[in-house]
C-alpha cells in the first residue's frame, strides 16, 4: 500500500503515522503528507526521521506522490472534500470517522463512489475491542430471543468531555456537534450489535454546563486568560510537547488555538443530548450522552423476548475509575437467571480496539471477518444520519426521518 497522509493532528501522527512507520513498514509506506497548515505537516515529517515529502496542496500530492490510497484525518466538515478528491484521482480511502457532517456533504461522498467504484473504509475502532466484540458474541451465542429495546448512555468526564469544548469541535459548521462527532461511534456500536437500520428519530438537549450563558467569566483562551487562578478548567500545557509542536507553534498559520476557553461565545453546540431512534422491525433505542459527568464510560443494555444483556465499561482520566478499566457483562435469561461473563481487560489505545483495528487494516493479511468489524461507507452514513437527523430534530422541535437526509 502507498499511502497519503491528508491532515497531521494528533490521531493521524500518533495512532496512524508513527504507528505505521514503527510497525508496519513492510506492509505500508508513506508517500505523503499534506495539510492546510503546512508548519503542522511539516512537523509530523521530522518525527517520520524527515523522510515522507510534505505537499502544498492536495492536487499535488495526488498528482505526484504515487499514492494508491489515502488516509484522510481532517477537521470532519472537510472530509467529502478530499473523499472525493482521493477518488476521483483513482484512490482507495481510509477514513476516520464520522463519515461527514450534513445531508450535502454526504451527497458528494455517495456521488464519488458511485462514479468511481472505490472502496472507502471507515475507521470505528470501538467495533475492535475485546469487550464490544464480546457483546456481538454473546448475541450470536447467548440467545436473548428477538430483540425489543436498547438503552446507552455515554458519559464524558470533565477532563475528556471539556477539551470538546476547547477545540474546532465545539463549533457544529466544524463537526456536526457531538451528535455527530463523538455519538458516531455510539450509534455504529448499537447499529453493528443489533443488525438493523435506523428510521427515525427524534431528540432534546443543549448546552447547559459550558458556553458562555454557564459561567459568570470567560477568555479567549487559557494561555491568556485572567481567570486562570479561579477556573477549574484552566489548562495549562507548557509540558506537553505534542500539542506545543503541532499546534502552539503552527497557529500562526491559521489562528488555531488548541486551548479554547470552555465558556467561549463560539461553542454552539450541545453537552447533553437525549434522543429517541426507532429502528426496523419496531426495535427503539434510547439514548442519552453527558459531557460533564464526574466519570467516564458507558451503559448499554439490550432487552430480547427471552433475556437481556447488560454491559458497562468504566474508564476515563478522573473520577473513581480514573487510569482504570472496568468491564462488567451480565447475561439474563427470561427466567431471571443469571450469567456474568469475563471480559480480560485489554492494553492499549480505546480498549485496545485500536490496535486490532489497524492489523485488519493495514498488516496486509487476507483476515477472516466473521463478526463484520469492517466498516465501509453504508456503516459509516448509518451511524452520521442518526446524529445529522439529531441537529435537524433538536433545530426544528420534531421527529425526523432518515430517509428525509438520505434522499
Amino acid at each position: 500500500m502507498k499511502l497519503a497522509l491528508v491532515g497531521a493532528g494528533n490521531r493521524i501522527t500518533f495512532q496512524y503515522a508513527l504507528n505505521l512507520h514503527d510497525h508496519y513498514a513492510d506492509q505500508v509506506e508513506i508517500v505523503g503528507i499534506f495539510d492546510a497548515n503546512t508548519t503542522r505537516a511539516e512537523r509530523l515529517r521530522q518525527r517520520l526521521d524527515g523522510k515522507v515529502k510534505t505537499y502544498q496542496s492536495m492536487e499535488s500530492m495526488l498528482a505526484e506522490s504515487g499514492c494508491d490510497t489515502v488516509l484522510v484525518g481532517t477537521m470532519d466538515a472537510t472530509h467529502d472534500v478530499y473523499i472525493d478528491q482521493a477518488m476521483r484521482h483513482g484512490c482507495d480511502v481510509i477514513c476516520e470517522k464520522p463519515i461527514t457532517t450534513t445531508p450535502e456533504k454526504s451527497k458528494v461522498i455517495l456521488n464519488a463512489e458511485r462514479e468511481t467504484q472505490k472502496r472507502l473504509t471507515i475507521t470505528f475502532n470501538y467495533r475492535f475491542t475485546r469487550f464490544a466484540t464480546t457483546i456481538k458474541e454473546t448475541l450470536r451465542t447467548h440467545s436473548i430471543g428477538t430483540i425489543k429495546s436498547v438503552h446507552f448512555e455515554w458519559l464524558l468526564d470533565q477532563e475528556h468531555g471539556a477539551d470538546y469544548f476547547r477545540r474546532w469541535h465545539r463549533e457544529k459548521k466544524n463537526s456536526g456537534g457531538l451528535a455527530v462527532h463523538k455519538a458516531t461511534h455510539h450509534f455504529d456500536l448499537v447499529n453493528w450489535l443489533i443488525e438493523k437500520k435506523p428510521l427515525e428519530v427524534y431528540a432534546k438537549g443543549g448546552l447547559y454546563f459550558y458556553g458562555s450563558k454557564n459561567s459568570s467569566f470567560k477568555g479567549d483562551y487559557c494561555r491568556v486568560c485572567p481567570h486562570q487562578k479561579e477556573c477549574r478548567f484552566y489548562k495549562n500545557y507548557k509540558a506537553d510537547e505534542a500539542i506545543h509542536s503541532m499546534f502552539f507553534e503552527a497557529e500562526h498559520e491559521d489562528g488555531y488555538h488548541r486551548d479554547g476557553c470552555v465558556f467561549s461565545d463560539q461553542i454552539d453546540i450541545e453537552d447533553t443530548i437525549t434522543a429517541l431512534v426507532s429502528y426496523e422491525d419496531g426495535i427503539d433505542l434510547s439514548y442519552k450522552l453527558i459531557a460533564y459527568a464526574p466519570y467516564e464510560g458507558y451503559r448499554l443494555t439490550i432487552t430480547g423476548d427471552k433475556g437481556r444483556i447488560e454491559a458497562e465499561d468504566f474508564h476515563g482520566l478522573v473520577g473513581p475509575y480514573a487510569n482504570e478499566q472496568i468491564y462488567h457483562l451480565v447475561v439474563f435469561d427470561d427466567q431471571g437467571n443469571k450469567q456474568t461473563i469475563e471480559v480480560p481487560v485489554s492494553i492499549g489505545s480505546h480498549g485496545g480496539g485500536d490496535d486490532r483495528m489497524m492489523e485488519m487494516i493495514f498488516s496486509g493479511k487476507t483476515m477472516e471477518d466473521p463478526l463484520n468489524h469492517m466498516a465501509d461507507s453504508e456503516a459509516g452514513f448509518d451511524a452520521a444520519f442518526i446524529g445529522m437527523a439529531i441537529n435537524h430534530s433538536l433545530a426544528e422541535k420534531r421527529v425526523v426521518r432518515i430517509e428525509e437526509l438520505r434522499k
